[in-house]
């Protein structure tokens, strides 16, 4: 990743974060091969914030803010990859409590496939949320000056293309 190899070089600390196991598609060694001096993974998140199978996305977003902080008491510029998967297919019934669950119309639709779809937005409305809570903590901070929060290349399993910002 060209950016570690660049940031890094500037006196970056580099992180990747995932949520998941170091073993899984053996990230610890492709993450340290990509250049990052650090990484994150399931064990040092907060293990009560969880959604179905996975930690949540509000748990990364609250180790965003952690490893922010700390590197703010070092006075040490970082640079952090994180990826989430709160959103992770499979969806279905039994992800969110009703209380969590946001309403949506689906006409013509069963109610199987009602189920995935508020599942999906649910999550997605929740990691909305968690995002912007991370925002509004960086731009209190400290420190803060501007940085990229957020880059999706895929969507909904469907891959970008240039076509779609037109």
């Amino acid at each position: 990743m060209v950016y570690c190899t660049i940031l890094g070089g500037n006196g970056y600390n580099t992180i990747a974060m995932h949520p998941y196991s170091s073993d899984y598609y053996n990230r610890k060694k492709v993450y340290s091969n990509l250049g990052f001096k650090e990484t994150i993974f399931e064990d040092e998140f907060e293990q009560d914030i969880v959604r179905g199978w996975v930690i949540s996305d509000n748990a990364v977003m609250n180790k965003i803010e952690e490893v922010y902080s700390e590197a703010l008491e070092r006075d040490e510029s970082q640079f952090i990859f994180a990826v989430t998967i709160q959103n992770h297919q499979s969806y279905s019934a039994g992800t969110y409590s009703k209380e969590e669950q946001v309403d949506i119309l689906a006409l013509g639709i069963d109610n199987v496939l009602k189920e995935q779809l508020v599942d999906f937005s649910t999550g997605i409305d929740n990691s909305s949320k968690a995002l912007c809570q991370l925002v509004n903590y960086l731009k209190k901070s400290e420190g803060y000056s501007a940085m990229e929060l957020v880059e999706y290349d895929y969507v909904y399993g469907k891959r970008y293309s240039e076509d779609m910002f037109e």
